[in-house]
This record gives C-alpha cells, structure tokens and sequence, in this order.
C-alpha cells in the first residue's frame, strides 16, 4: 500500500506603489544698464520701513501667590536625574551645541566597570595558556593545522572591542562634564521647564498637602508724614491648604525659585482678602474733594492733591485759629469714630467724633498745608486775608478703578502753570497728540465750532479736561517707544553724477552734431513756413520738383505746376486745362 500526500500552496501578492513628485523653481531677474556712456548713473536698492509706536500703561493688578520649589544641590544632577528628565531638557536647550551631549548622556548605560578598560578576563587567560604534547602532523598530507588561529582571531576581537569600549567611555565622560557644567549654570532654567510641564492636577496634588497661614494681622507704624502705614503678618492658628488658595491654571511666571500663581479670592478668608485689599490700595483712584464749611471771605477756596504715599479713605476738618500773637494756625482734626443711636421713637441720630491731630503755623495771604499724603492749597483772591474761624472740609475718597500710582506722584509733585506758562507748553503739537491719545479731549474738542489753532482759542471747560490729563499724557510720553521694522517693498532711486566721462574731442563733436540738427530743424521751419504761405496762396504745386514740361495749358494751370504764371494756348478751349505732365 502505498500513500501519497500532496499539498499545494499559492500565493499572490500584488504591490502597488505611486510616487509623485513636483518641483517647481521660479526665479525672476531684472537687468538695469545706463546705455549713456556720458553721464555715470548709480542705483540704489532701499528697503522700506515702517515705524510702530507702543506704550504702556496699567491694565489690571492681580493678586498672587508665591511658591518656593526646591531646587536641587549640584551632588544631586546626576546620571539618573538627567535621564529622569531628558525629555524636557531636550525641548529647552538654551543651544543645540549640547543636544548631543545630552544624547550621549542619555544613550550611555553601564552597570559596571569591570572590562571597561582592558581584555576580558577569560580571553586573557586563553592566550596565557601554554599548550603542549601538540601530536605529530607528519604523516598527514598537505598543511599542518593552525592551532593558535582561532584564539589569536579572538584575541583581537576582544581588544578592539576594549579599544572601543575606552573611547565610548572617555567620550561619556566629557559630555558627562560639559553638560552637567552647563546645567549647573542654568539651573533655574531649566527648573523652570521642569515646574512647568508637571501636570496641573497632579501639581494640585502635591499643594493639598502642604499647610499655609490664612490668618492675618496688620502691624501698623507711622510714616515720616503722619500715614499710618505698616505690613500683614500672618497669625498663629489658621491654616489652609495650598491648593485652596492659588488658581490652578499656572504658574503665569517665575521669580527666582518662585512660582508665580494667582490667588483664588472666593471669600471663604476675610482676612486674606483684607490683606489683599490693602497691598491693593496703591493702584486704586484716591480723589480728594476739599469745601469751605464757613468763612468770612466768599472768595476763599481749597485745593486737595493725593500723594502716592496716601492709603485709604478719610475725612478731616480744618479750621484756622489765632495763636495768641497775632499769627494764625490751621488746627487739623480727622473723623475718629461715627456712630449711630435709635431711640424708642425709632429716630435715628448721629454722633461724630473728630481726633485733633496737629496745628501747623500758616500765613493770612494762603498757605499749603500737609498731612496724612494730602497737599492741601489754602487760596484767597487778591487783597483779601484768611481770617480766624475759618473752617473747611477735606474727604478722601476710594474709588475700585486703577490709577498708575506714577500719574497720583505727577499729579502730587507738579505745581500749576502761570497762563504764559501754558500757553508755551500747550502747543498746536501737543494739543494734537491730546486729541490723539483721550478721546475725551477729542469729543469735547470736536463740540467746538471751529478746531482750534492755540491754547488760547480753547474755552475753560476743554482747558480743564487737558489740565487734568496732563499727568496721564506726561506718563504715556514716559513711557512710549518708537522702533522701525522693515518690510518687504524694495525702492529703486537713481543718483546721476553731475561730472562727465567723455573724451573732449568726443564732446566737442558731439556739441557740433547739436548745432547741426539746430540748423536743420530752423530750415525745415523756413520750409514750412514757406509751404503755409504757397498754400495760403492758392499755389499748390510742388516746387521741388526740378522739372516741369507743359504741352499746352491754361494760365489759371500755373499755380498746379508751382510756376509764376502761363500764356494762354491759342488752341485751347477758355479755362480749360490743357494736359501736361
């Protein structure tokens, strides 16, 4: 019995492969030449520019949080701690001249010295090996056997491995050097990268679990001015986490070894809020309004200015009193306490109670007192006095908006302008650029029937609104910068040399050429001229013609053959022209 097995197999493999590819090279030149070789031309090539203006002004005032990270000690950036954070390193190389140290580095393994610098032990030991009682090949035909090949061939493999091994090594190394050096150097750089790219929640995380002050306390002490200023400590007993606090979406920056959050105000500490609130105060619109309680001149009034150092609402009374010699005081008391009492009636009443706090000499014709960041301008008009009994109202008050505390310190340190004075600063220049900067000063300047040229030509009500903005003007001027970037378009400007180059005997030919086509074009005006008047003449035969033959004509056939005149043919018909040629 006999058995067959057979197996068949087919295969079929199509492959289908489709590759396009499209070059296109457009490249457009343009050739100038000065086909003058008289005059020297030179061309210049000038790329425009256009010039941007930017400034700056304050947009918001946030409240932050600032959270120290570790960073780590030199002894602790090793082997491991690089290849642990290759990937971000690889992304914020400060130069690609390190990339491939941090590539050696990071592809460099050795779990041990041993056989790094020489041969491997037992291939060593092979060739230390004496080998004897070798048999006798005599008796075999062709050539003996090469006993020590086959060792030697290993033998070699093994040193250029241990070669290869050494350079591999001493290469590591000096990347090793040159790396770790340069992120000793930069190491809040690359700290930064390494802060930044942890996962947000995984940040909030590791925040939980750290225990922040949420208790604080104001310790004041009087400033050289009377402002009762002084900082927030935190107080012992109220805790919260670190994760409460701060916005998770950050850091929006980097301070040092700082990480920069925004605080997250949700109202469940009030006494942080009341911090914030006060480190805010410096940022916020302080407006003083000054009134005259009672006074014995109508034309008294009162100027208030808000220094920088003024922080927080108030309200004071002045009140100008005699010192006993015959001077005159101004008695300075601020609002202590206000309270209010309901009696059975359920009428309510209201008692205010005023703190004196100094007495500062001053003089009858005005005076400029100081207090508490305020600038007070004690003014009467011409001829008349400050008397005692006078008595006048100062309040302070804060508003939510921002105010750049440089525009409050412009506002406090600048003095008024005499009307000559403004005059010369408010130009027609300057005015346009108030215009341009306050739509407030261009809406009011836009209600004038007439734009105006001068300061002079301005009412009171616009001549206010400049006056008050002027603070804000002089901060943008500061704080303006003006650059140039070039751009794309290319002009092309043409600068000819007023010298020439020609030979003079060129020249002189040349200016002869010009008197000879002078000439020709007087003559062909003569023969012009000498056509029109032919014309005019009714004489409108060719007088170049050189010659004429007449067979027979009549005479009014003269002006057809440019001749002065013709004798009638007898033969021919009256007024009929006769052929000629």
């Amino acid at each position: 019995m006999s058995k067959t097995a057979s197996k068949m197999r087919q295969d079929t493999k199509i492959v289908v492969s489709t590759e396009v590819e499209e070059t296109r090279e457009s490249s457009r030149e343009s050739e100038i030449s000065n086909p003058n070789d008289e005059i020297a031309v030179t061309y210049i090539f000038s790329r425009l520019q256009r010039q941007y203006e930017i400034w700056t002004e304050l947009a918001e005032a946030n409240a932050c949080v600032f959270v120290a990270e570790r960073v780590p000690t030199p002894a602790e950036i090793d082997d491991q701690w690089i290849r642990t954070y290759d990937w971000i390193l690889s992304r914020s190389l400060l130069d690609e001249s390190f990339r491939g140290d941090l590539e050696t580095l990071i592809g460099y393994y050795s779990d041990s010295d041993e056989g790094t610098d020489g041969v491997d032990g037992q291939i060593n030991a092979l060739m230390e090996t004496i080998s004897t009682g070798i048999p006798s090949h005599a008796s075999v035909p062709g050539s003996p056997p090469d006993v020590y090949a086959t060792p030697q061939n290993a033998y070699e493999r093994e040193v250029e491995r241990a070669r290869a091994r050494r350079t591999a090594r001493n290469q590591y190394l000096r990347c090793r050097r040159r790396l770790r050096r340069h992120i000793f150097d930069n190491i809040l750089h690359y700290c930064r990268a390494i802060w930044s790219a942890e996962d947000p929640q995984q940040r909030l995380l590791r925040f939980s679990k750290i225990s922040v002050a949420s208790q604080w306390s104001f310790i004041g002490r009087p400033s050289a001015e009377g402002v009762y200023v002084g900082v927030w400590a935190p107080s012992v007993g109220g805790l919260a986490k670190l994760s409460d606090l701060i916005n998770p979406a950050g850091p929006i920056g980097f301070a040092g070894n700082y990480a920069v959050y925004y605080l997250k105000q949700n109202g469940r500490y009030p006494e942080i809020d009341d911090a914030v609130g006060y480190l805010r105060l410096p940022y916020t619109d302080h407006t003083a309004v000054g009134r005259v309680i009672s006074s014995a001149d109508p034309t008294v009034s009162v100027v208030v200015t808000v220094s920088p150092n003024r922080l927080g609402a108030g309200e004071y009374i002045l009140e100008v009193a005699s010192d006993g010699s015959g001077g005159l005081v101004c008695n300075i008391s601020m609002l202590d306490t206000l309270s209010v009492d309901v009696d059975s009636s359920g009428v309510a009443s209201t008692d205010v109670y005023y703190d004196t706090l100094s007495s500062i000499p001053i003089d009858g014709v005005g005076a400029t007192v100081r207090f508490h960041g305020l600038r007070v301008v004690l003014s009467v008009a011409e001829g008349s006095l400050l008397s005692a009994g006078d008595r006048f109202r100062v309040e302070v008050f804060v508003h939510p908006r921002l105010e750049d505390p440089e525009v409050r310190s412009i506002r406090f340190s600048q003095s008024s302008m005499s009307s000559d004075q403004e005059a010369e600063f408010y130009s027609p220049e300057v005015l346009s650029e108030f215009d341009e900067y306050f739509p407030a000063v261009r809406r009011a300047i836009g209600r004038l029937e007439m734009p105006p040229s001068s300061w002079e030509e301005l009412d009171e009500s616009v001549r206010n609104l400049v006056r008050e903005r002027l603070p804000d003007y002089l901060v943008r001027k500061a704080h303006t910068r003006r650059f140039l970037l070039e751009t794309n378009n290319v002009l092309l400007s043409r600068a000819v040399d007023p010298a020439t180059s020609i030979e003079p005997f060129k020249s002189l030919h040349r200016y002869l050429d010009v008197l000879s086509a002078a000439a020709d074009m007087e003559k062909k005006l003569i023969e012009n001229r000498r056509y029109q008047a032919r014309v005019d003449s009714d004489l409108l035969g060719d007088p170049d013609v050189e010659k004429v033959t007449v067979v027979a004509a009549a005479s009014n056939a003269a002006g057809l053959a440019a001749l002065d005149g013709l004798t009638d043919d007898p033969g021919s018909h009256d007024d009929v022209p006769g052929d000629g040629s």
